[in-house]
């Protein structure tokens, strides 16, 4: 009897200490989010311009599967982004900001809402929190203004631009960290100052904010954090988060209509009218080989890598 009593007892703490170590597991999950490559669709989103009509497209970094999510007449999507758990992809439409199941449906309008009613917006260049609770965006129509929006409410949460702004500073192009609560950002020193790059928490000038003394345009993360991506004075370059470690990866030869970087860190792919019209390029950064994605009649424009 002692010896089944034992056995039972030690079933017990087994099952006990297992749940616990699930919920810790879990706890610590939910509350330190990380960078997980495995999330990644490794998928190439970016919209198709043609016949005065946007829609969003995806396809692989090979060129293989193009499928068209959005096609939706009468209206262009445009800026594609997809959330950092890669189970929603936003995409703005004039002056409107959607959201969608990763296939284009469940679509949900962000902006449908009283402030957007009673104002006018061009929303451009969408980014998600590390959380994928929010996005950012830039208003192209009204200067630079930035504003959170929760995927799941609907609702604008606060504008960003006042916690960037003062002691002779204007910010604009925010990007979310994919892996903390932090952006990236451009700001210009008034009234005859650089433009250069900044890095804080949601809450603006603090003492955790890092200067990054580059000159840089539409800042962005690589997806895990460790390094920034954006428009120098020549190139599209990369740095470390901490300012150092500059690389000069695309020479601006045309206009750049967008880039993101790989899942993995090793390549870039960017959208480029050097031939004529606007076509992806994949850049591998290592040996700065450049493979052309797309080549049709038609304009590919701002490609989001997930």
């Amino acid at each position: 009897m002692k010896v089944k009593h034992i056995c039972i007892l030690l079933l017990v703490l087994s099952f006990g200490i297992e749940s616990c170590v699930k919920k810790n597991l879990k706890a610590i999950d939910d509350s330190n989010k990380v960078y997980d490559p495995d999330i990644s669709l490794n998928k190439i989103f970016y919209s198709v311009s043609s016949n005065n009509q946007r829609d969003v497209y995806e396809i692989n970094p090979d060129g293989s599967e193009k499928i068209n999510i959005t096609n939706t007449p009468y209206r262009n999507e445009d800026y594609p982004s997809v959330s950092h758990d890669a189970k929603r992809i936003a995409f703005a439409s004039g002056d409107r900001l959607f959201q969608s199941a990763i296939d284009g449906t469940d679509e949900i309008e962000i902006t449908n809402n009283s402030i957007f009613s009673t104002k006018s917006f061009t929303p451009t260049y969408l980014s998600w929190s590390d959380k994928s609770n929010f996005i950012t965006f830039q208003d192209q129509e009204f200067g630079d203004k930035h504003y959170i929006d929760s995927q799941y409410d609907t609702k604008i949460k606060r504008s960003l631009t006042k916690a960037f702004e003062g002691n002779g500073f204007s910010s604009y192009n925010l990007s979310f960290s994919p892996v903390e609560a932090k952006v990236v950002f451009t700001y210009t020193e008034q009234p005859l100052g650089g433009t250069k790059m900044g890095i804080s928490s949601l809450e603006g000038f603090e003492s955790d904010l890092i200067w990054i003394d580059q000159f840089g345009l539409r800042p962005q993360y690589f997806k895990d954090g460790s390094k920034l991506l954006y428009i120098g004075n020549e190139s599209i370059d990369m740095i470390d988060i901490d300012g150092e470690n500059k690389q000069n990866l695309v020479p601006i030869e045309s206009d750049i209509s967008g880039f993101s970087a790989s899942p993995d860190g090793t390549q870039i792919v960017y959208s480029s009218n050097i031939s004529g019209n606007y076509e992806l390029y994949i850049l591998t950064i290592d040996s700065k080989e450049v493979a052309q994605l797309t080549n049709t009649v038609e304009d590919e424009l701002h490609p989001f890598w997930n």
